[in-house]
């Protein structure tokens, strides 16, 4: 069991948890929002957003945040949606779940395959940004001009972007902000092994319960859970010897298709920790499952909350959904791929 890892997320997430219990980041979303004066330029920023906030946040509670967002301006004023604004819909959902995962590969703490990853192969910070951010940066520059060349106009009429819902406000003060965010810093230096993460852990669990104790509710106890699971099967598997030859035969030297292939059919987050068991290339791993994370709908744990969060307001969107998800995503899946097959 990598209890550093297990206890590194759930830092992350109970920091993070305590934060939207502020309402800070949909009071950013919205003064950012409100800044544009046009379809596209809405798109943008929402696309922008969805991959800087990754980099802090991870790709799941970015989603959690922009795509009820997006999902209230894409409809606004519209008693019901026409068939092309549903797409202009899912479309802008797709490229924001990839923008999220992009920009999850920029930082550790940006995924939880990463976290995983970076800890177990006690990877260093610099070694993890020049493996990823040639993905990360073209990534989302790909993105912003795929986003661009999209005909927004008169697709949605006459945003009232000034008429967003407020932010729920659990609770107030300048000072709670601060705490949270030097508790976020000392995340931080916990990932950067700078602090111990048992210690880092217990002052995050302290300070947070000490300033609001409902946070523990919002954390993703599944996901932790998932981790706990994957890292019993995997150790059991470890202990059946002809299973571990095949598997370390099968994937020795082609760590980075292993780990795209095996994400396909189990999600990014359990590649990561079963292809780790059976190989160093570490690299390959964090490459891999980045990568691997576009394709399938499952391949990213991530895009499942898109999914569900527009199926919950559009039931009949979802067909659509799947569809331009898998032609966007394969697309982006070789094209990074054959990327990475020049680059290496």
């Amino acid at each position: 069991m990598d209890y550093r890892t297990i206890l590194l997320l759930f830092s992350f997430m109970l920091f993070i948890a305590g934060l939207r219990r502020l309402g800070i980041f949909d009071k950013i979303s919205n003064y950012l929002l409100t800044k544009v004066k046009n379809e596209k330029g809405v798109a943008i920023v929402l696309v922008l957003m969805s991959f800087f906030m990754a980099m802090f946040l991870t790709n799941d509670i970015t989603l959690i945040t922009i795509v009820p967002l997006t999902i209230i301006i894409f409809s606004a004023e519209a008693t019901k949606m026409t068939r092309e604004q549903k797409k202009l819909l899912v479309i802008t959902l797709v490229i924001e779940s990839l923008a999220a995962n992009f920009g999850g590969m920029c930082m550790p703490f940006g995924s939880p395959q990463n976290m995983y990853l970076y800890s177990f192969f006690n990877m260093s910070m610099t070694h993890f940004f020049v493996t990823m951010l040639p993905f990360a940066i073209p990534g989302i520059i790909v993105l912003i001009i795929l986003i661009s060349l999209i005909n927004y106009d008169n697709s949605i009429e006459d945003h009232k972007l000034e008429s967003l819902p407020e932010p729920k406000q659990y609770s107030t003060g300048i000072h709670k902000l601060i705490i949270f965010l030097i508790l976020f810093l000392i995340a931080i230096a916990s990932v950067a092994r700078l602090i111990d993460y048992r210690i880092a852990t217990l002052i995050v669990l302290v300070v947070t319960c000490f300033l609001d104790v409902k946070a523990l509710k919002q954390v993703n106890y599944v996901l932790l859970f998932t981790f706990i699971f994957f890292f019993i099967f995997v150790g059991n598997v470890g202990n059946i010897h002809f299973l571990e030859t095949i598997i370390k035969d099968s994937i020795s030297q082609h760590e980075v298709l292993a780990s795209i292939v095996t994400s396909q059919a189990t999600s990014n987050v359990p590649a990561a920790i079963l292809i780790s068991k059976f190989t160093n290339n570490g690299t390959g791993i964090l490459i891999g499952t980045n990568i691997g994370g576009m394709g399938t709908l499952i391949a990213s744990m991530a895009s499942l909350i898109t999914y569900q969060l527009l199926g919950a307001k559009y039931p009949d969107a979802k067909g659509m959904f799947i569809k331009y998800f898998s032609i966007y995503n394969f697309a982006l899946l070789i094209v990074f791929y054959v990327y990475y097959l020049v680059i290496r």
